[in-house]
């Protein structure tokens, strides 16, 4: 071979090995993995009330039906293109003290991790009111009794008030603050986690990934839960929201879908209340730390974008070596043929 074709064969070569680096983060397969329950440490209520006055401004926001959301929020000193996570509090935080929706697992990458990426991101963490029936996020119960966590439906439950202008209050803060649509996170707990299947359920196109902690979604969405980049935990000892019909169930039916965008972790020991542990979750058994994956996922469009950039770039390219084999041969032809 020709020095010319060497150099055009290995041009080509080295864009096809391109496109196969970028499109793999696409194409990775889903993960599940049993491991036992990190220890963290215990938070004070001293350093936990510090770092809510100190980092987290108070706020609250009325959608157009009227519907009211207290919310408090961190926002960077400075940056543009922020990520926002939306972070989605349990039942027990419900009200309208606009404090206790801070008081689980939020403020912990806060106060473990003076690095942490979190601190260069925009957090959102609204309150969801006590409701009529126990209900929270979203509405399980209702005068004809509460749906079981197994034959929960999207279709049959319509979207509550909360969840409406929870998706107002997130437009909201992406028109005034400098925030990267493509790069907004959901993170929740129990009946938080509840509300993120819900959400990805109706309104998975505006979301980047996504973290449900002990929760439970429909499983007939699978198809559209496919679609989002998550990374689940539950407790496999959790007595709120069973292990074996929540979101095990979910992830069997999400890997069932071939499109392995799907990480869960399944904690051997864990109760119910796993989310201190979840949210600082270093990795085990190939799966990467939660905040390295979670602040590396984009929407998947303009994910798609790059890759069809990028592949795009390459058959160009391959076009171009292919064609300068092509006038080597032909100049050698010529040459031969004239006795050159």
């Amino acid at each position: 071979m020709s020095g010319i074709k060497k150099r055009a064969a290995c041009l080509a070569a080295c864009f096809l090995a391109l496109i196969f680096v970028f499109a793999q983060p696409l194409c990775a397969q889903a993960a599940s993995v049993s491991a036992p329950l990190p220890e963290v440490r215990t938070l004070t209520y001293s350093e936990k009330e510090t770092c809510k006055k100190e980092l987290f401004l108070s706020a609250r926001f009325a959608d157009e039906a009227g519907t009211l959301l207290p919310y408090r929020y961190y926002l960077p000193e400075q940056g543009e293109d922020l990520p926002l996570i939306v972070f989605l509090h349990g039942s027990g935080e419900r009200g309208t003290d606009n404090d206790r929706q801070l008081d689980n697992a939020i403020l912990r990458p806060f106060l473990e991790d003076a690095q942490s990426p979190f601190y260069g991101a925009m957090v959102l963490a609204p309150q969801c009111p006590v409701k009529q029936y126990n209900n929270g996020w979203v509405d399980l119960a209702s005068e004809g009794g509460w749906f079981t966590y197994t034959n929960y439906s999207v279709d049959k439950t319509p979207e509550s008030a909360e969840c409406k202008a929870l998706v107002a209050l997130i437009e909201k803060m992406c028109r005034t603050h400098p925030i990267d649509r493509d790069r907004i996170y959901l993170i929740g707990l129990s009946q938080g986690a509840v509300a993120i299947w819900d959400l990805l359920a109706r309104h998975g196109e505006q979301f980047a990934a996504a973290v449900p902690i002990a929760g439970v979604g429909d499983v007939s969405e699978a198809e559209r839960y496919a679609d989002i980049p998550i990374y689940a935990f539950h407790g496999k000892e959790d007595p709120i929201i069973p292990y074996e019909n929540a979101t095990p169930a979910l992830c069997e039916a999400i890997e069932a879908c071939g499109k392995g965008k799907l990480n869960f972790v399944a904690f051997e020991d864990g109760a119910h209340d796993i989310w201190e542990q979840a949210i600082v979750f270093a990795g085990a058994e190939g799966l990467p730390a939660l905040d390295d994956w979670l602040f590396s996922q984009r929407r998947a469009h303009t994910q798609n974008k790059l890759v069809y950039v990028i592949a795009g770039a390459a058959a160009a390219v391959l076009v171009a070596a292919v064609a300068v084999v092509a006038i080597a041969v032909k100049r050698r032809r010529a040459k031969r043929a004239s006795g050159g």
